[in-house]
């Protein structure tokens, strides 16, 4: 008998029962990925084709190939390795192979509560800001159905890897399956000659239902056509705009009343937290209906933005969410300061802390007579808190009796609505399998159970904030600071998707004296404080600043911007936005400036395709909006992008240059033209001015080596 070199690697058998055991664990967790896919209750399933059978066909076989290709790298290392050592093979290849369903599972839900796949940078700034703020909003039964959740995967797990071992016990059923395994391989090869824009598109349009988006390369697509080319214009166009941009921050600075109104009444404005459009309903939140119906109510109203911080923004400043986050930062809200020249006492009463999306960097003390937040929870008792205060207030009782001869608004948060979904038990309008928000919904009874709990908590908000909605007298405003979303978009809450569920919200105003009215037309928040200052007839001295416009006016039709939480995205609601399908989305910073294309999206903030026509016709929208804004360009505009570029190089404001010149660096090669411009620059005598010139220099011109070093030579010369 010759005994074997224990040098020479694994026996042939050990090594073919490891890699064959590896390929049966490689198909059972394909099949896993496939049924997660297929089962988890959010989002909608979209199968497009001529012939429905066909088109189900092909998905299911196009699922099953994508997940077959995520486990098909698990067990590929594993081979490889197990020519070395069968053990440290399969087990390397086994955690691998396992990694891969938890992979696509944990994306599923990072995609749908960060709005953001699981492996990006996005994802990881989401997470990273709102971790130290997860106790606050978790329950105790949340942690126990992730550490239930946990405990299925591992013995799911545990008994596929115990199925792949018996299944390969012998050498001859090994063979078999590394014959089955090949043939998998084979199967795969039509796939990726089908692997056309259709496929592509819905991958990136419907995530979760497609597992090799968890690779997120499916995600840099874009609908819009040399994307990058077409956005320098527009930058171009910003930057000749910045002394008008300018301008118009010199008049918000200077921005006060001119007179001051006589007998005005006390305003109330309610922001409520995470206020669905369509969750006042006569059922759910009866006494919101009733001031609706002696009132206005709004149809097609929305948030500047699907996060807080836009909510406060756009009512506080009465500006488009494109001055976010920059008039925080340099001005107070105007809606308190410009009340308080005309003789109100100003209180804020909320929930807090306001820390997250840093709504406390302009919502605070020092922008109120009387400012208070109460952090009790349940949130419900929070707002009973904050209601009955503002009640004090109102009636000018004992602390606020001093303010007996002076008009009151009052800036009221209310947090009920927010996750968890606070209620007292008489609020119960609708039945919940849960007395908790599940951590991880994972069927469609969760996800109708979640939803019944929100509308219980609208129900306990309006049954709080009753007592307040008496006074027929009293300028009272009702919205969201965003909507809120449940599935319908294939995300939850809010915050992770530009669509209309999470910025729509509800508009209820009682102005006294004006006869109760539905309002059809777009509305948004920054229309609350010019719509305040017309029915308490204060007049500002610029008025056109204030980018809003009076819900009662009805000749004021424009459009107008929302934005995108944790990013400078937005997209522009156009005046025809009851027909608008389809709406263009955008990054922009007017302080920068900067502009570029991000995607094309529906109403529900997937992805879609377009025509060149829908891009023509939103850059004409996107002019009439500026210029509607900011006014028209002092500076005259050329059609060629790179000639208002080295026109910006003439004007005398540093800012304009800097800005002119990273876009010529974006452009490289093609603004090559602006060479001898540039160069003009090395001799200037300002540092940034010249390093400025010098990295765009580089940029537009470096493939030659000569020229680089002559622009380096000026450049220390200069200095």
């Amino acid at each position: 008998m010759v005994e074997r070199n224990p040098n020479s690697g694994p026996d042939s058998g050990s090594l073919s029962v490891g890699v064959a055991a590896m390929a049966v664990y490689c198909l059972l967790n394909s099949l896993v990925i496939s049924l997660i896919a297929l089962l988890h209750p959010i989002g909608s399933m979209v199968i497009r084709g001529n012939s429905q059978w066909t088109a189900i066909l092909f998905y299911l076989y196009a699922l099953v190939v994508q997940a077959f290709l995520l486990t098909l790298p698990g067990w590929t290392i594993g081979s490889l390795l197990c020519r070395h050592s069968v053990r440290v093979g399969t087990i390397v290849g086994a955690v691998f192979i396992l990694s891969t369903p938890l992979l696509f599972y944990l994306d599923v839900y990072s995609h749908l509560l960060t709005g953001h796949h699981l492996l990006t940078s996005e994802a990881f700034n989401v997470i990273s800001l709102v971790a130290p703020s997860l106790a606050d909003y978790t329950q105790e039964t949340s942690y126990w159905e992730l550490f239930c959740a946990g405990a299925i995967f591992v013995t799911i797990e545990f008994a596929a890897w115990k199925f792949s071992r018996r299944c390969v016990q012998c050498r001859a059923s090994a063979t078999h399956t590394r014959f089955f395994m090949g043939t998998a391989i084979v199967l795969t090869i039509p796939f990726f000659t089908l692997l056309n824009s259709s496929i592509t598109s819905q991958i990136s349009e419907l995530p979760a239902r497609h597992p090799l988006s968890v690779t997120t390369l499916f995600d840099s697509l874009s609908h819009i056509e040399s994307q990058e080319v077409r956005g320098f214009h527009i930058a171009a166009d910003l930057v000749l705009r910045q002394p008008v941009v300018d301008e118009f921050k010199k008049k918000y600075s200077a921005l006060q009343i001119e007179n001051t109104p006589e007998s005005p009444p006390d305003i109330l404005i309610v922001l409520v937290e995470s206020l669905r459009h369509d969750a006042l309903t006569s059922e759910v939140a009866p006494n919101l209906v009733s001031l609706g119906k002696r009132g206005s109510t709004g149809t097609s109203h929305f948030s500047a933005g699907n996060a807080s911080q836009f909510g406060f923004f756009g009512a506080m400043y009465g500006l488009d969410p494109a001055f976010y986050p920059a008039a925080t930062v340099d001005h107070s809200p105007a809606l308190s300061h410009l009340l308080q020249e005309a003789g109100y006492f100003c209180a804020f009463l909320g929930h807090g802390p306001l820390e997250l999306n840093y709504v406390e960097d302009f919502v605070n003390e020092r922008a109120f007579d009387h400012f208070e937040l109460d952090e009790q929870t349940p949130y419900h008792l929070s707002d009973q808190h904050s209601i009955n205060r503002a009640r004090a207030i109102f009636a000018r009782g004992q602390q606020f009796a001093s303010q007996r001869h002076k008009p009151v608004c009052i800036f009221l948060y209310l947090f009920t609505t927010h996750s968890e979904y606070h209620y007292e038990p008489e609020d119960e309008i609708y039945e919940v399998v849960s007395n908790s928000v599940s951590a991880i919904p994972v069927s469609t009874n969760q996800i109708q159970s979640l939803k019944n709990r929100y509308f219980n908590s609208v129900h306990c908000m309006d049954r709080l904030i009753a007592p307040l909605l008496k006074d027929k007298d009293r300028l009272i405003f009702v919205v969201g600071d965003h909507g809120e979303s449940f599935g319908e978009d294939g995300r939850l809450f809010h915050g992770t998707a530009m669509s209309f569920s999470q910025l729509k919200t509800p508009l209820i105003v009682q102005a006294p004296g004006r006869a109760a009215t539905v309002l059809t037309k777009p509305t948004t928040h920054m229309d609350l404080l010019p719509t305040i200052l017309s029915e308490i007839d204060v007049r500002l001295n610029f008025p056109e600043v204030l980018t809003g416009r009076s819900i009662f006016d009805a000749q004021a039709e424009s459009s107008f911007v929302v934005r995108e939480n944790l990013s400078n995205d937005c997209i522009l609601l156009e005046v025809d936005l009851l027909d608008q399908q389809s709406f263009v989305k955008f990054s922009l910073d007017l302080k920068q400036p900067f502009f570029s294309y991000r995607d094309v999206i529906d109403r529900q903030g997937r992805s879609i395709s377009v025509d060149e026509r829908r891009i023509l016709l939103f850059e004409t929208a996107l002019d009439e909006w500026l210029t509607g804004m900011l006014g028209i360009s002092d500076q005259p505009v050329s059609k060629d992008t790179l000639e208002n570029l080295i026109q910006s190089l003439n004007r005398p404001e540093r800012s304009i240059q800097l800005a002119a010149m990273e876009i010529m660096r974006q452009m490289g090669p093609s603004a090559n033209a602006a060479t001898p411009k540039l160069q003009q620059l090395l001799s200037d005598t300002d540092d940034e001015i010249r390093a400025k010139a010098v990295e765009t220099l580089i940029a537009i011109n470096g493939s030659s080596l000569n020229l680089v070093r002559d622009q380096l030579s000026l450049y220390m010369n200069g200095k």
